[in-house]
């Protein structure tokens, strides 16, 4: 998967690594144990597909997903449904200006003061918004109109100050979706197109900026002093302002997906697939990378940092850890795909498919099965 540094040939410890893995899979042997700090619990949610998390400043957790799914916590225990006015699948979800704003398919836009009572926004056009984000006082979505070439797509962004009222800022004729949007460092990024970014300081006035290589952006960050994007192709680019990016030449094998860049303990960690598996790869410089253990997960949905703690979710149920990023101790939950993990300092959630699974501080693992409230 990574390059030899001297003759360019690929590092065949790999070969080794998977080997190894199966050998102790197939002796019954557990993963090597690491002494856990978070003590984890799962919540059955019935065939629910969650899809994204938001808190408020009083501690609420809303969680949305699919037909309109909205649940609500204030433990992360005890969830409740919540009406939301729609059935269709909702994709993202941000607190901002005192309030809930999610968004969905077929230009839905639903917004709560209070988690409880959903109001919904009627827009024009039937886009499928599948991203929000909050910053500088402004809701900023993301979405796509599809046309049946697959050639004549219509990629939009929409603003708002209040949720309520939507002005459409950038609309882009072509193929390939923004799917997401983010705000880094003072900037409002829409990416995970094939070949370019949208960039802006206020989500009013955006700049294209054009790759014309055919690579994907997947993944951006800001690590202190500048903007780093991972993308297809095993792509590495670095930029000062969002606008000029320098690609970076790296040992990582041509052509492959990379992904869930973060920084942890001053190095920066990605998830890279290779031979059917992700793998979690480490660099120091962004140019020389190599494997963050001989673990191959069979994906990486999302990967974050907590106090201490790498931890990765993907699919088949699993949720893995790692205090130096080398050893990492795995568990298969009850979730059949978990799409997404976030941290807000004390706890930690991860949710997706089929169920919520929840960390916080303890010693050893728990895992307790709940049923929840099922929708009437």
């Amino acid at each position: 998967m990574l390059k030899e540094e001297n003759n360019g040939l690929y590092m065949p410890l790999l070969q080794t690594f998977v080997f190894v893995v199966i050998v102790i899979l197939s002796l019954g042997v557990a993963a090597v144990p690491v002494s856990a700090e978070l003590e984890w619990n799962s919540i059955a949610a019935e065939r629910n597909v969650f899809r994204d998390i938001a808190l408020n400043n009083q501690g609420l957790y809303v969680v949305v997903g699919n037909d309109g799914l909205i649940k609500t916590s204030y433990d992360l225990k005890k969830w409740t449904f919540q009406y939301s006015n729609t059935e269709e699948s909702l994709f993202g979800c941000v607190w901002g200006n005192n309030k809930y704003v999610a968004v969905g398919f077929n230009g839905t836009i639903l917004f709560s003061g209070n988690g409880v009572k959903w109001d919904y926004v009627q827009i024009e056009e039937e886009i499928d918004l599948t991203g929000i984000t909050w910053g500088e006082g402004k809701f900023v979505a993301v979405g796509t109109t599809y046309g049946l070439t697959g050639t004549n797509d219509i990629r939009y962004i929409l603003t708002s100050t209040d949720g309520t009222k939507w002005t459409i800022a950038k609309k882009v004729f072509g193929s390939f979706a923004w799917d997401a949007v983010d705000y880094i460092n003072g900037q409002f990024i829409a990416y995970n197109s094939w070949d370019d970014l949208a960039i802006s300081e206020d989500g009013v006035n955006w700049t294209i900026k054009k790759f014309n290589d055919d690579k994907r952006i997947n993944s951006i960050i800001w690590d202190g002093k500048k903007y780093v994007a991972l993308g297809d192709n095993s792509s590495i680019w670095t930029s000062v302002n969002a606008l000029d990016w320098t690609p970076v030449q790296n040992n990582i094998q041509d052509g492959l997906y990379i992904d869930n860049l973060i920084l942890y303990n001053d190095r920066y960690y990605a998830a890279a697939w290779f031979n059917s598996k992700m793998y979690v790869i480490v660099s120091e410089d962004l140019e020389h990378w190599k494997m963050a253990g001989e673990h191959g997960f069979e994906n990486v949905s999302k990967m974050i940092s907590t106090k201490g703690w790498l931890v990765t979710v993907g699919t088949y149920e699993t949720v893995s850890m790692s205090k130096d990023g080398i050893k990492w101790d795995e568990r298969k939950l009850f979730s059949t795909q978990l799409k997404k993990v976030v941290f807000n300092g004390e706890k930690v959630l991860a949710i997706g498919y089929d169920g919520t699974i929840m960390g916080n501080d303890g010693s050893g693992w728990e895992i307790i099965q709940e049923n929840v409230m099922k929708q009437d």
